[in-house]
């Protein structure tokens, strides 16, 4: 096989597995911005709604909010590559672990307002 042949087939490999691939990275990371929405959610209930008297927003609207404002944000990568010593999975569980310990500070926010 020449040069111009293994391109090819580099190329027809890349087209053959993208798809499946891209498609098991979203259906990993939907669920998890899915669970993060209802975090957000649950806390606009809770703070916003009877104290700023805003609607009461749902999951998926939340769900699109949030992928909205990601559009726009900048990634966390784009700072050097020598300040990332760990993979990408770890900065994914790492931004899941400090969602559910805010979730769990504004919830008891929530029960002390609640009680006072």
């Amino acid at each position: 096989m020449s040069k111009s042949d293994d391109a090819l087939m580099k190329g027809a490999l890349t087209l053959l597995l993208a798809p499946p691939v891209i498609g098991g990275v979203v259906l990993a990371l939907v669920p998890l911005q899915l669970a993060v929405a209802w975090i957000r959610s649950q806390v606009w209930a809770w703070f916003f709604v009877p104290y700023f008297h805003a609607p009461q927003i749902g999951v998926w609207l939340m769900f699109a909010v949030g992928s909205f404002i990601g559009l726009f944000r900048s990634s966390p990568r784009s700072l050097k590559d020598e300040h990332y010593k760990h993979s990408y999975a770890f900065e994914l569980f790492s931004q899941i672990v400090a969602e559910i310990c805010i979730f769990g500070v504004l919830y008891g926010v929530h029960l002390w307002v609640l009680k006072g």
